[in-house]
């Protein structure tokens, strides 16, 4: 069997684009790859028939080693091959089609491996090398179709062979490869002095038409451009990932099966997936890199929020509040005016919508404890510090912003859920003196189990689950307190938690 001839190095885009992408566990798994829309192949990891979440994290992994590091096929297929066998997942399989409840035989094999192994890495170096040809596209704005002339070349992309056009030209929106099953084709970016020395120029737009092509799963009809398979019509590397995330919020899934639908309307009460690719967006629109940069990141995201969401225009009402207790809390103005301060980090209808809060003091400075939230009333410590003040607001964020705190229970759910649906196990940190459930964090804190919800609490929040995810997500991105240290380590060890702050900092309204 001739090798995959990927040609592109390892590059941090395609590695990016991939780790992006989330495991489709919203309706878990597609049957058929004509149940999927091309956006959600961009924005989902996914494959056809991959039944369980334990296989399709296991293909996830070894596709995330091949594109990381420059993998073979035959790597690739030599490691994956005994995991999957241990899991099941080998060979001849009889699986129901949900759409019809029919019984099919499906095998699993090298050449399945083949294919995931082909379009996972193609699509990813596609995407990758789009990002750096808009950001040369001022220094060389053309593009020349590339086909691979031998004998498995398909006539169209012969055809194609040797147009050149802007970079700005719709042909690209339709035809920037791949365009199909193991397309091998590619572009080369040229500048004007390419084009005299190379003896090029721009030529006709290519005029082929399309044709009508039925998705025979879901009844859709669409035009698909002549010359390119279908799920293929779509530039990869353009494809805007709020939009496609929005598409899906939206719920624009009539043609699709119930399933899908029951999943799209999910999603609008939080998804943190959809979160996760605004996110992912914003980070990588921001020039600073929170892995080299931190304090500059850190800096463009407030930058940001201040002229996109209107944070820094209010900080929240807060009174001073005695306690009967003098000896644990204090009235102290400095604290009451550290939350007001905090409040002034997040998007302006958050503050307006959260309301005023009462504020006291806890007398243990040198540690957090003592410090809480309970029904709009905070204490924090006594040097009125903002890094407590952030972590205890975003308590009176989850208690009075119906559907805020669905995104970070929900990712702490499927954090914590096992393959076989039950929940990890909650243990207990003896030094610190907390509850937790694992969930891959960059602290254990972040997966803090508590046995009673929030007093007075919105009704969308309907236990404890997750309640220290939001709280140390923004502090560690909102406030300098935490350094290049922990930012870094965000960003560099759990950069979908980092996605999901800033998509629901930039996304979430109440």
């Amino acid at each position: 069997m001739a090798g995959i001839d990927i040609v592109d190095l390892p590059d941090e885009e395609a590695v990016a684009h991939f780790r992006a992408k989330r495991n489709r566990d919203d309706w878990h798994w597609s049957f058929d790859w004509r149940d999927v829309s091309a956006e959600e192949h961009l924005t989902q990891f996914t494959f056809a028939k991959a039944a369980r979440l334990d296989v399709l994290e296991a293909v996830r992994m070894e596709v995330d080693r091949a594109i990381a590091e420059g993998r073979t096929l035959a790597q690739f297929t030599n490691d994956l091959k005994p995991r999957l066998q241990k899991l099941g997942w080998w060979g001849e399989q009889e699986m129901v089609d949900p759409r019809t409840g029919e019984k099919r035989i499906v095998r699993v094999g090298p050449r399945r491996l083949r294919t995931i192994f082909d379009t996972n890495l193609r699509m990813a170096h596609a995407k990758g090398r789009w990002e750096r040809i808009e950001a040369l596209k001022e220094e060389m704005p053309y593009l020349r179709y590339v086909a691979t002339l031998d004998a498995r070349t398909r006539p169209d992309h012969r055809r194609w062979h040797g147009t050149v056009l802007p970079v700005d030209d719709p042909w690209w929106h339709s035809h920037y490869p791949p365009n199909g099953w193991r397309c091998r084709c590619t572009v080369q970016q040229l500048s004007e002095r390419d084009l005299r020395r190379r003896g090029r120029k721009v030529t006709p737009r290519p005029r082929d038409g399309t044709r009508k092509w039925t998705n025979k799963r879901t009844g859709e009809i669409l035009d698909v451009p002549r010359g390119i398979d279908p799920g293929f019509e779509r530039n990869v590397g353009a494809i805007d990932r709020p939009r496609a995330a929005q598409a899906v919020l939206d719920g624009k899934t009539a043609a699709a099966p119930p399933a899908i639908q029951a999943a799209a309307q999910k999603l609008e009460a939080g998804d943190p997936a959809a979160a996760g690719i605004v996110g992912n967006t914003v980070r990588k629109s921001i020039p600073a890199d929170p892995t080299k940069v931190p304090k500059k990141f850190r800096r463009s995201a407030i930058e940001r929020l201040e002229g996109e969401r209107d944070a820094g225009q209010v900080g929240a009402q807060t009174t001073p509040q005695p306690d009967p207790d003098p000896a644990r809390f204090k009235l102290n103005q400095a604290a009451a005016a550290s939350v007001a301060e905090a409040s002034r980090l997040f998007p302006r209808t958050w503050v307006e919508k959260a309301g005023p809060l009462a504020v006291r003091a806890t007398a243990n400075t040198d540690t957090y404890r003592g410090a809480y939230y309970a029904d709009k009333r905070i204490a924090v410590v006594e040097n009125g510090s903002p890094d407590n003040a952030i972590h205890e607001y975003v308590h009176h964020l989850q208690a009075t912003l119906p559907g805020f705190q669905s995104y970070f229970r929900a990712e702490h759910v499927r954090r914590t859920t096992l393959p076989d649906g039950s929940r990890k196990p909650v243990k207990q940190d003896d030094v610190l003196g907390f509850r937790y459930r694992e969930g891959g964090y960059v602290e254990k804190y972040f997966g803090a189990h508590y046995d009673n919800v929030v007093a007075g609490a919105a009704a969308d929040l309907p236990d404890a689950e997750g309640l220290e995810v939001p709280t140390r997500a923004f502090q560690i991105l909102l406030h300098s307190l935490h350094g290049k240290e922990w930012l870094h380590r965000l960003a560099q060890h759990d950069p979908g938690m980092l996605d999901l702050a800033l998509g629901v900092l930039f996304r979430f309204d109440p």
